[in-house]
């Protein structure tokens, strides 16, 4: 949990084999937000900003799988490893798939299932129980798992480990005003990396 890099994506390398990495992470409550009645949902987006590290094959696509945890990122010492890990839902929350160049593209944005969007934007708006807290907020969104679809990548990627969801919304009063909300991703060690070999 005390990893410099977000390591996500699958490799086959014919002296090393197969490894697949995979990243947990919790997110930040948004605090209190004042939104009139007149804001709208828009969309919902993960947002992961390169490191410029990466081992395989960039030329393939690459498609991140994004979860939500079923468990909360928790144990008795708060010390996670890299063959520590906890159930997901069972659900697809996002995915997305792109020639990723990671020294090049300086970032990739997963779109969320608007679904979770909406409902978290209206627990927002009406400053409910789920958001007036860290403590409550981490109970009804426990975090995420982020990982690739290895039939088709064959890369693992060093992400930064300050990760964004961005909810987007407008304001409609006779003009659109475009706005937004981020949920930074918690400090360490409520975020780490899963191998597989």
């Amino acid at each position: 949990s005390n990893d410099a890099f977000a390591l996500i994506g699958h490799h086959n390398d014919p002296l090393f084999g197969n490894t697949q990495s995979s990243f947990y992470s919790r997110f930040n409550n948004p605090g209190i937000q004042e939104l009139s009645n007149a804001t709208k949902f828009d969309s919902i987006e993960l947002i992961l900003k390169t490191g410029k590290h990466n081992y395989g094959d960039s030329m393939q696509p690459f498609t991140v799988v994004v979860s939500r945890l079923a468990e909360s990122i928790a144990n008795d010492d708060d010390m996670f490893y890299n063959n520590t890990e906890f159930a997901t839902d069972g659900k697809v929350m996002g995915t997305a798939t792109k020639i990723l160049r990671p020294s090049a593209d300086d970032s990739l944005s997963i779109p969320l299932d608007k679904a979770f969007g909406l409902e978290l934007f209206s627990l927002i708006k009406a400053k409910a129980t789920q958001v007036s807290s860290s403590d409550r907020f981490v109970e009804y969104f426990k975090g995420i798992r982020i990982q690739t679809d290895s039939l088709t990548t064959a890369q693992v990627v060093g992400f930064q480990k300050n990760m964004t969801i961005r909810l987007h919304y407008h304001e409609d009063d006779g003009n659109i005003i475009q706005k937004h909300i981020d949920l930074g991703s918690a400090a360490s060690p409520y975020q780490f990396n899963h191998i597989d070999r």
